[in-house]
Protein backbone atom coordinates (compact mmCIF):
# COMPACT_ATOMS: atom_id res chain seq x y z
CA UNK A 1 0.00 0.00 0.00
CA UNK A 2 3.17 2.50 1.35
CA UNK A 3 4.27 1.51 -2.18
CA UNK A 4 1.43 2.06 -4.30
CA UNK A 5 0.41 5.83 -2.45
CA UNK A 6 3.98 6.83 -3.37
CA UNK A 7 3.75 5.73 -6.86
CA UNK A 8 0.42 7.81 -6.92
CA UNK A 9 2.59 11.13 -5.22
CA UNK A 10 5.39 10.69 -8.10
CA UNK A 11 2.67 10.71 -10.57
CA UNK A 12 1.21 13.89 -9.35
CA UNK A 13 4.16 15.84 -8.86
CA UNK A 14 5.91 14.77 -11.83
CA UNK A 15 3.17 15.12 -14.01
CA UNK A 16 3.25 11.79 -15.81
CA UNK A 17 -0.16 11.96 -16.89
CA UNK A 18 -1.32 13.59 -20.07
CA UNK A 19 -4.34 14.82 -18.53
CA UNK A 20 -4.94 16.33 -14.88
CA UNK A 21 -5.97 14.55 -12.33
CA UNK A 22 -6.19 15.21 -8.49
CA UNK A 23 -5.57 13.02 -6.05
CA UNK A 24 -9.12 11.64 -5.52
CA UNK A 25 -9.58 11.04 -9.17
CA UNK A 26 -7.10 8.72 -8.97
CA UNK A 27 -8.04 6.62 -5.85
CA UNK A 28 -11.32 6.64 -7.43
CA UNK A 29 -9.98 5.20 -10.70
CA UNK A 30 -7.78 2.69 -8.34
CA UNK A 31 -10.80 1.14 -6.87
CA UNK A 32 -12.74 1.03 -10.45
CA UNK A 33 -9.35 -0.86 -11.60
CA UNK A 34 -9.34 -3.27 -8.90
CA UNK A 35 -12.90 -4.19 -8.72
CA UNK A 36 -13.43 -5.09 -12.12
CA UNK A 37 -10.56 -7.06 -12.19
CA UNK A 38 -12.44 -9.61 -10.14
CA UNK A 39 -15.39 -10.19 -12.86
CA UNK A 40 -14.62 -11.83 -15.79
CA UNK A 41 -16.82 -13.25 -19.37
CA UNK A 42 -17.30 -16.63 -19.88
CA UNK A 43 -14.35 -16.99 -21.95
CA UNK A 44 -12.11 -15.49 -18.82
CA UNK A 45 -11.84 -11.76 -20.22
CA UNK A 46 -11.30 -9.00 -17.65
CA UNK A 47 -11.80 -5.40 -18.30
CA UNK A 48 -9.98 -3.65 -15.77
CA UNK A 49 -8.48 -1.33 -18.08
CA UNK A 50 -11.34 -1.11 -19.96
CA UNK A 51 -13.99 0.33 -17.03
CA UNK A 52 -11.12 2.62 -15.93
CA UNK A 53 -11.07 4.20 -19.40
CA UNK A 54 -14.85 4.33 -19.27
CA UNK A 55 -14.94 6.05 -15.85
CA UNK A 56 -12.77 8.44 -16.80
CA UNK A 57 -14.59 9.40 -20.10
CA UNK A 58 -17.87 9.04 -18.65
CA UNK A 59 -17.66 11.31 -15.81
CA UNK A 60 -14.35 13.01 -15.76
CA UNK A 61 -13.33 9.93 -13.14
CA UNK A 62 -16.11 10.70 -10.64
CA UNK A 63 -16.77 14.35 -10.97
CA UNK A 64 -19.38 14.35 -12.66
CA UNK A 65 -22.71 11.86 -10.95
CA UNK A 66 -25.13 13.03 -13.45
CA UNK A 67 -25.41 12.76 -16.50
CA UNK A 68 -28.15 13.57 -19.50
CA UNK A 69 -30.41 15.75 -16.94
CA UNK A 70 -32.56 17.31 -19.35
CA UNK A 71 -34.41 16.21 -22.58
CA UNK A 72 -36.82 17.72 -25.32
CA UNK A 73 -40.25 16.70 -24.61
CA UNK A 74 -42.56 16.87 -27.20
CA UNK A 75 -46.59 17.49 -27.71
CA UNK A 76 -49.56 18.29 -29.93
CA UNK A 77 -52.50 20.63 -28.80
CA UNK A 78 -56.38 18.27 -28.52
CA UNK A 79 -59.39 20.37 -28.32
CA UNK A 80 -62.15 19.01 -25.95
CA UNK A 81 -65.56 20.61 -25.66
CA UNK A 82 -63.78 23.86 -26.38
CA UNK A 83 -60.79 23.43 -24.07
CA UNK A 84 -57.41 23.11 -25.53
CA UNK A 85 -54.93 21.17 -23.26
CA UNK A 86 -51.57 19.90 -24.59
CA UNK A 87 -50.75 16.45 -24.80
CA UNK A 88 -47.84 14.50 -24.42
CA UNK A 89 -46.15 12.02 -26.65
CA UNK A 90 -43.26 9.64 -26.71
CA UNK A 91 -40.54 11.09 -29.77
CA UNK A 92 -40.97 7.80 -31.01
CA UNK A 93 -44.30 8.74 -32.23
CA UNK A 94 -43.70 11.87 -33.79
CA UNK A 95 -43.33 11.87 -37.87
CA UNK A 96 -41.85 14.26 -39.90
CA UNK A 97 -43.14 15.70 -43.33
CA UNK A 98 -40.66 14.90 -46.01
CA UNK A 99 -42.30 18.38 -47.65
CA UNK A 100 -41.70 21.26 -45.20
CA UNK A 101 -40.27 19.19 -42.25
CA UNK A 102 -42.74 19.80 -40.13
CA UNK A 103 -42.89 17.63 -37.29
CA UNK A 104 -46.84 15.92 -36.91
CA UNK A 105 -48.83 13.20 -34.80
CA UNK A 106 -51.30 10.90 -36.26
CA UNK A 107 -53.84 10.82 -33.62
CA UNK A 108 -56.44 7.99 -34.30
CA UNK A 109 -60.08 8.14 -33.64
CA UNK A 110 -62.54 5.54 -34.60
CA UNK A 111 -61.89 5.08 -38.47
CA UNK A 112 -60.27 7.96 -38.82
CA UNK A 113 -57.32 9.75 -38.87
CA UNK A 114 -56.01 13.50 -37.86
CA UNK A 115 -52.81 14.81 -38.91
CA UNK A 116 -51.62 16.83 -35.17
CA UNK A 117 -48.82 19.70 -35.83
CA UNK A 118 -46.05 18.73 -33.08
CA UNK A 119 -44.52 21.04 -30.85
CA UNK A 120 -41.26 21.24 -29.17
CA UNK A 121 -40.33 21.88 -25.32
CA UNK A 122 -36.54 22.13 -25.31
CA UNK A 123 -34.28 21.08 -22.57
CA UNK A 124 -36.70 20.20 -19.53
CA UNK A 125 -35.24 18.96 -16.68
CA UNK A 126 -35.75 14.59 -16.61
CA UNK A 127 -36.23 13.09 -13.28
CA UNK A 128 -33.43 11.67 -11.49
CA UNK A 129 -34.81 8.15 -12.09
CA UNK A 130 -34.19 8.80 -15.73
CA UNK A 131 -30.91 9.85 -16.01
CA UNK A 132 -27.47 8.42 -16.08
CA UNK A 133 -25.94 8.23 -12.71
CA UNK A 134 -22.59 7.99 -10.81
CA UNK A 135 -19.42 7.63 -11.94
CA UNK A 136 -20.20 5.58 -14.71
CA UNK A 137 -23.51 6.93 -15.93
CA UNK A 138 -25.59 3.87 -15.38
CA UNK A 139 -29.16 4.14 -15.69
CA UNK A 140 -31.46 2.85 -13.24
CA UNK A 141 -33.37 0.35 -15.56
CA UNK A 142 -29.91 -1.40 -16.49
CA UNK A 143 -28.71 -1.19 -12.82
CA UNK A 144 -32.15 -3.86 -12.20
CA UNK A 145 -31.56 -6.19 -15.39
CA UNK A 146 -27.12 -6.36 -14.53
CA UNK A 147 -28.81 -7.76 -10.83
CA UNK A 148 -30.77 -9.79 -12.15
CA UNK A 149 -28.76 -10.74 -15.75
CA UNK A 150 -25.81 -12.00 -13.92
CA UNK A 151 -27.37 -12.92 -10.74
CA UNK A 152 -25.28 -10.27 -8.01
CA UNK A 153 -27.31 -11.97 -5.11
CA UNK A 154 -25.66 -9.55 -2.75
CA UNK A 155 -27.56 -6.54 -4.21
CA UNK A 156 -31.24 -8.27 -5.02
CA UNK A 157 -32.29 -6.11 -1.85
CA UNK A 158 -31.82 -3.07 -3.86
CA UNK A 159 -34.51 -4.04 -6.80
CA UNK A 160 -37.08 -3.16 -4.07
CA UNK A 161 -36.23 0.93 -3.64
CA UNK A 162 -35.40 2.71 -6.64
CA UNK A 163 -33.97 5.47 -3.73
CA UNK A 164 -31.85 3.49 -2.77
CA UNK A 165 -30.72 1.64 -5.72
CA UNK A 166 -30.15 5.71 -6.80
CA UNK A 167 -28.34 6.64 -4.14
CA UNK A 168 -25.86 3.89 -4.26
CA UNK A 169 -25.19 4.01 -8.12
CA UNK A 170 -23.90 8.01 -7.23
CA UNK A 171 -21.99 7.78 -3.85
CA UNK A 172 -20.52 4.43 -3.65
CA UNK A 173 -17.68 4.02 -6.49
CA UNK A 174 -17.33 0.10 -5.18
CA UNK A 175 -21.45 -0.34 -6.12
CA UNK A 176 -21.10 1.17 -9.28
CA UNK A 177 -17.76 -0.67 -10.40
CA UNK A 178 -19.90 -3.77 -9.93
CA UNK A 179 -22.76 -2.97 -11.82
CA UNK A 180 -21.08 -1.09 -14.84
CA UNK A 181 -18.68 -4.42 -15.00
CA UNK A 182 -21.39 -6.53 -15.25
CA UNK A 183 -22.64 -4.90 -18.00
CA UNK A 184 -19.55 -4.78 -20.17
CA UNK A 185 -19.88 -8.37 -19.57
CA UNK A 186 -23.09 -8.61 -20.87
CA UNK A 187 -22.78 -6.90 -23.77
CA UNK A 188 -19.43 -8.99 -24.45
CA UNK A 189 -20.81 -12.20 -24.11
CA UNK A 190 -23.66 -11.17 -26.23
CA UNK A 191 -21.33 -10.09 -28.93
CA UNK A 192 -20.15 -13.72 -28.72
CA UNK A 193 -23.60 -15.49 -28.61
CA UNK A 194 -24.20 -13.48 -31.98
CA UNK A 195 -20.80 -14.56 -33.36
CA UNK A 196 -20.00 -10.56 -33.91
CA UNK A 197 -16.19 -10.47 -34.93
CA UNK A 198 -14.00 -8.56 -32.10
CA UNK A 199 -16.73 -8.78 -29.15
CA UNK A 200 -13.98 -6.93 -26.73
CA UNK A 201 -14.75 -3.61 -29.43
CA UNK A 202 -18.19 -4.15 -29.57
CA UNK A 203 -18.74 -4.80 -25.53
CA UNK A 204 -16.87 -1.10 -25.08
CA UNK A 205 -19.03 0.20 -28.30
CA UNK A 206 -22.57 -1.11 -26.71
CA UNK A 207 -21.64 0.81 -23.52
CA UNK A 208 -22.43 4.25 -25.44
CA UNK A 209 -24.86 3.33 -27.67
CA UNK A 210 -24.67 0.61 -30.44
CA UNK A 211 -22.57 -2.34 -31.72
CA UNK A 212 -20.42 -0.15 -33.87
CA UNK A 213 -19.74 3.12 -32.23
CA UNK A 214 -15.83 3.51 -33.08
CA UNK A 215 -15.71 7.16 -31.54
CA UNK A 216 -16.60 6.29 -28.48
CA UNK A 217 -14.14 3.23 -28.69
CA UNK A 218 -11.57 5.32 -30.04
CA UNK A 219 -12.03 7.73 -26.87
CA UNK A 220 -11.99 5.18 -24.38
CA UNK A 221 -8.41 3.73 -25.74
CA UNK A 222 -7.35 7.02 -25.42
CA UNK A 223 -8.04 7.29 -21.93
CA UNK A 224 -6.73 4.30 -21.38
CA UNK A 225 -3.73 4.81 -23.04
CA UNK A 226 -3.31 8.63 -20.79
CA UNK A 227 -4.15 6.57 -17.73
CA UNK A 228 -1.22 3.91 -18.59
CA UNK A 229 1.52 5.15 -16.43
CA UNK A 230 -0.67 4.52 -13.71
CA UNK A 231 -2.54 1.66 -14.21
CA UNK A 232 0.48 -0.45 -15.37
CA UNK A 233 1.79 -0.41 -11.78
CA UNK A 234 -1.45 -1.68 -10.30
Amino acid sequence: MKLKLAILALALSTNLFAIDLDEGQLERITKVYKVSKLFKAKDGTTFEQAMSGIYLRESSAGIYNIGDKYEDKYYYKHTTNGKTSEIFIDKADVKVDKDNGQLYYIYKKVNLEFYKKVFILEGQLKPISESSLGGHQIKLDTAKRVIIERNLIQYKAFLKSDKLLISRLMDDVIFSSVIAVNYVILCYEEALDRGYSNPYFRAISRYNGGWSNVDYYKAVESDIKELQPYLQHM
